[in-house]
């Protein structure tokens, strides 16, 4: 399967350790290792982080072709603190490099030119303008492609308006059981079982299925109506 995957990779930068992360990287090293051919779009900065993030990237498989150095701004980075509870917290700083990713003429051909099935996308990068518009370009340049959503909802970073022109863009709807409740609350609808809210938003999209994960739990697929 071709798989262009756009958006954030950043560092999660705990009390003794960074990680790099974010869920358009993640998403496209695990696709990658199981065998799909990936193309990763994102920006870093011009610094210790974004050196650090390119070797990463190819460390792991993944072309860093698509990869854009950003001057203005910082590699993207996300400060974790644990409560005493074991639960994290985010701080996101931004505006970061990944919020100004770009692609070349040269690049958009080559893209057209790969012919992918699937394009990913979540909605942190999404909260970016530059970053929505390039990935609504795609959609119209590659009329055939499938999108997956990643609803990744981190608080001040994602909003009503946003949430739905993704939606309306989606073939598939990926989210974690606390987010179907935000989502609920976002759209004003009454807090839902998690069968009840996959019907709805499957119905008012007209998605072709949404996947729940449920931490321990496993997680949740819904297609074809069960």
């Amino acid at each position: 399967m071709k798989i262009v995957s756009i958006g954030e990779v950043l560092w999660d930068v705990y009390p003794n350790q960074d990680y790099i992360g974010g869920s358009p990287f993640n998403f496209s090293v695990h696709a990658n290792r199981l065998g799909h051919d990936v193309l990763f779009i994102s920006a870093i900065g011009v610094d210790k982080r974004g050196k650090l993030a390119l070797k990463t990237i190819h460390d792991h498989g993944l072309s860093t072709k698509y990869i854009n150095e950003v001057k203005e701004y910082p590699t993207g980075y996300v400060d974790v603190i644990i409560d005493v509870d074991g639960s994290p917290s985010y701080n996101i700083h931004r505006p970061a490099a990944y919020d100004y990713l770009s692609l070349t003429p040269e690049q958009i051909k080559d893209i057209i030119s790969f012919q992918p099935q699937w394009l990913y996308f979540g909605s942190i990068n999404q909260m970016s303008s530059i970053v929505r518009n390039l990935t609504n370009k795609l959609i119209r340049l590659l009329p055939k492609i499938r999108c997956f959503f990643d609803m990744n909802l981190r608080n001040g970073h994602y909003s009503l308006g946003i949430i739905k022109e993704l939606l309306e863009s989606s073939s598939i709807l990926k989210l974690n059981s606390h987010e179907t409740q935000i989502c609920c609350e976002l759209f004003g609808k009454k807090s839902m079982e998690l069968e009840d809210y996959c019907k709805w938003i499957v119905d008012e999209f007209k998605l072709e299925g949404v996947c729940i994960t449920m931490g321990s739990k496993g997680c949740l697929t819904y297609f074809d109506g069960k």
